[in-house]
């Protein structure tokens, strides 16, 4: 079993290639992607993913411990002292988007740590966008509940 599954990997597996070329699976798989984390960004919505994989969403949680809160650089490049994120504008909540496998028949089968979720960059800054902009946090599952 191999540790990691790419998107050439999964077009070898394709079977109608005479149908579709590897650059037009490509474009289909990264605009589905796209659009499902946009979506889960602006709307709250939780996805269940088909084969039983988990649970896709953006989810909220909040950071009391002050040894866990991350820096505030902008502030610390302008003025030369540290200073925590203080969250504001999210009542002081973070937001992420996480593939929940806990009800899943994939957190059960030894190959569990096959199927790793990690978003793109542009992706999660599109969803600090949303925080900062449209007040999105109220919309996401709170993980503290």
């Amino acid at each position: 079993m191999k540790d990691r599954y790419t998107y050439a990997d999964l077009y070898a597996e394709f079977e109608d290639k005479d149908k579709v070329t590897y650059k037009e699976f490509t474009d289909i798989l990264k605009f589905f992607n796209t659009s499902l984390l946009t979506s889960c960004a602006e709307t709250g919505i939780c996805y269940r993913l088909p084969g039983n994989c988990g649970i896709l969403g953006a989810f909220r949680y909040k950071n009391d411990a002050p040894e866990k809160q991350s820096l505030d650089f902008g502030y610390y490049s302008k003025t030369g002292i540290l200073r925590k994120h203080r969250n504001t504008h999210t009542f002081g909540y973070k937001g992420f988007f996480q593939l929940n496998r806990e009800h899943s028949l994939v957190a059960l089968s030894p190959s569990r740590y096959v199927f790793k979720f990690i978003p793109s960059r542009p992706l999660t800054r599109y969803l600090a966008k949303c925080l900062k902009e449209k007040n999105t946090i109220h919309k996401y599952y709170n993980i503290n509940d």
